[in-house]
C-alpha cells in the first residue's frame, strides 16, 4: 500500500528554538480560545432552554425546556460537555509546563561571537616613515613596511600580525629590520558595519619600542584604505590601494 501524498506540497521547515516554543505557546493559547468559545455555547444552550437567551436585536423567546424531564436532560449535556473540557484544560496545563521546562531549562546558552568583525590584509608592501628614538631623539627614517595582517577572526577569535620595517638606507646605528610584534588579547574592534572597522591593539617592536605600542587601524574596504594612528610616535596615515577586506562576524 503505498503513502497519501498531496501534489505540489514542499514543505521547508525553517525555524529555530525560539520561534518552536512561541509556536507551541500560540498552539495553547488558540486550544483556550476554543474551549471559550465551546463554554459559551453551552451557556447558551442552556439560557435557550430557560428562555433567557436574548439575541441583538431580538426579544426572549419561550423556553424550550417545558418539562422537568427537559430541564435535567439539558443539565446532564451541559454538564458532559464541561467535564470535557475540564479534562481539556488539564491536558493545556501539563503541554504547557512541558513547554515552560523546555524553554527554560533545556535552553543551550547562546555561544558567544568571537569577535564583532574581522579585518584581514595579505602582506603588503607601504612606502612610510618611522620616527625612532635615537640619541634621546626622535629621527624620522624612511623605509618600507611590509605589512599583512588578520585580526579578530570571525570563527576563532584569534589573532595575527606581521610588521616589517625595512629601512631605505640600512646601516650605521639603525638596525636594517625592525619586526613588530602582536600583543596577545590586546585586539578590539568597535564601530563595525561590515566595510568598515576600527581596531585598536598594541605591539611591540623591539629594541627601539620594548614597550607595548598602542595602535588604531581603520580600515575601510570600501575605499581600500588603512589608517595607522601611533599616538606614541605621532604616526597617523592614511595609506590606499590596500586589498583589505572586512567581515561583520554573525552577520
Amino acid at each position: 500500500m503505498g503513502y497519501p501524498n498531496i501534489p505540489d506540497i514542499t514543505p521547508e521547515i525553517t525555524i529555530d528554538r525560539v520561534e518552536v516554543i512561541n509556536l507551541l505557546l500560540a498552539s495553547i493559547g488558540l486550544e483556550e480560545l476554543s474551549l471559550a468559545h465551546l463554554v459559551n455555547a453551552e451557556a447558551e444552550k442552556l439560557q435557550a432552554a430557560l428562555g433567557t437567551l436574548i439575541l441583538p436585536g431580538d426579544t426572549a423567546a419561550d423556553p424550550l425546556a417545558t418539562t422537568l424531564e427537559d430541564l435535567l436532560m439539558v443539565n446532564r449535556d451541559v454538564t458532559k460537555m464541561l467535564k470535557f473540557a475540564m479534562h481539556k484544560e488539564f491536558i493545556l496545563l501539563a503541554k504547557l509546563e512541558d513547554v515552560i521546562d523546555f524553554a527554560e531549562e533545556f535552553t543551550p546558552p547562546t555561544p558567544p561571537v568571537a569577535c564583532t568583525c574581522s579585518v584581514a590584509l595579505p602582506d603588503t608592501a607601504i612606502a612610510a616613515t618611522l620616527g625612532l628614538p635615537i640619541g634621546g631623539v626622535t629621527v624620522d627614517v624612511p623605509g618600507t613596511l611590509v605589512l599583512g595582517f588578520t585580526l579578530c577572526d570571525c570563527d576563532t577569535g584569534a589573532s595575527t600580525l606581521a610588521a616589517i620595517f625595512l629601512p631605505t638606507t640600512p646601516g650605521g646605528p639603525i638596525p636594517a629590520l625592525i619586526t613588530a610584534s602582536l600583543v596577545p588579547g590586546s585586539v578590539a574592534v568597535a564601530n563595525c558595519d561590515g566595510t568598515t572597522a576600527t581596531v585598536t591593539l598594541q605591539i611591540t617592536a623591539p629594541p627601539f619600542f620594548p614597550a607595548p605600542l598602542e595602535v588604531t587601524l581603520i580600515a575601510n574596504e570600501t575605499a581600500g584604505t588603512v589608517t595607522i594612528i601611533i599616538p606614541e610616535l605621532g604616526v597617523e596615515e592614511t595609506v590606499a590601494n590596500l586589498p583589505v577586506t572586512v567581515t561583520e562576524c554573525g552577520a
